[in-house]
């Protein structure tokens, strides 16, 4: 009893030193609380807005010193890096729209469904002679056309330098379905790229074919076709592109392109383009352009290349012509 007795004692006194210490009502006390959790993430978030500054200003020195060396990959992944801790950073936001604008080009001929284009219409007989080749000696290389096909019953090359080598756009039948293809050159056999949708006569598409380092792709109006494949050995052509035909053994044109050909590109870099590229709407010359042809001329038998190169192609056998919608 006397020791139940000393510990009642005991509480009772750890009660009243409790209660002595609490500033009154447990309202009171729970205010307390609240301001100093409040203080505490005042600090947190001051130490947190200090390192995001800190960070930022370290990726912007890093990307405008990639874009210097013309790392565009690296300089892209910088800015967009920062977007990742400051969502409204209006500075990485307008970077990277001139990094967009240079790897794409800015607005040149509109693919609209509601516009005319001006181009070559070739019936199976007629090319254009380019002067470019691609010997694979930077790992970036992307052909693009905007193009209307009218027959889908044979084999037919869009764009190419094949022969034992090299790449480009086709038409071919996958599985006895009419497909858009890009092919590269990959030691003594062709990795493709098939579209995913069968292609469909008379309608405008935008194709891009891509060799990204060791890798491969396709897109067709700006969607990608499937997965990036991978290339082991690239062999490169021993002839310059054509457009609406393939070059044979001898360099003569063959596997001829039945429609009509709005403007063709043809980009090569030595920065790697980041995964998540993405080709614009449009066609125009930019820095990365080694062929540019609008087709817009009309008349006569010069093709107008308006990249850097100015490499002037040659038509044969196919009619200026404007296509309406």
């Amino acid at each position: 009893m006397r020791l139940f007795i000393a510990t009642l004692i005991t509480c009772l006194s750890i009660a009243t030193n409790v209660e002595a210490q609490l500033p009154g009502e447990v309202s009171d006390v729970m205010q307390l609380l609240s301001q100093k959790r409040a203080k505490q993430k005042a600090v947190f978030d001051a130490e947190m807005s200090k390192a995001n500054r800190i960070a930022i200003a370290d990726l912007t020195k890093f990307a405008k010193s990639e874009l210097r060396k013309d790392n565009l990959a690296n300089a892209i992944t910088a800015w967009q890096a920062i977007l990742e801790i400051d969502p409204k950073d209006d500075d990485a936001r307008r970077e990277l729209e001139k990094l967009k604008q240079a790897l794409e080009g800015m607005p040149a001929k509109q693919l609209r469904a509601d516009s005319s284009m001006t181009g070559v219409e070739f019936s199976g007989a007629g090319y254009i002679q380019t002067a470019i080749h691609y010997a694979g000696s930077v790992p970036v290389v992307v052909v693009e056309a905007i193009v209307v096909p009218k027959s889908v019953g044979q084999s037919q090359a869009v764009i190419g330098d094949f022969h034992s080598g090299g790449l480009g756009l086709e038409l071919m039948t996958h599985n006895g379905v009419p497909k858009w293809t890009f092919s590269c050159r990959d030691g003594d056999s062709y990795k493709k790229v098939y579209s995913t949708k069968p292609v469909a006569l008379n309608k405008r598409a935008h194709l891009t074919g891509v060799k990204n380092g060791n890798f491969i792709a396709l897109y067709v109006d700006g969607q990608q076709q499937g997965d990036w494949i991978p290339i082991s050995g690239f062999k490169a052509s021993r002839f310059p592109f054509l457009i609406a035909a393939d070059p044979n053994q001898n360099g003569q044109p063959e596997r001829m392109f039945t429609g009509f050909i709005d403007s063709v590109r043809v980009l090569q870099s030595s920065t790697p383009l980041p995964k998540q590229f993405r080709p614009s709407d449009t066609l125009q010359a930019n820095r990365f352009s080694s062929l540019m042809l609008e087709l817009n001329e009309g008349s006569g038998t010069t093709a107008i290349d308006t990249s850097p190169n100015r490499r002037n192609c040659e038509l044969h056998g196919a009619n200026w012509t404007r296509l309406d919608p």
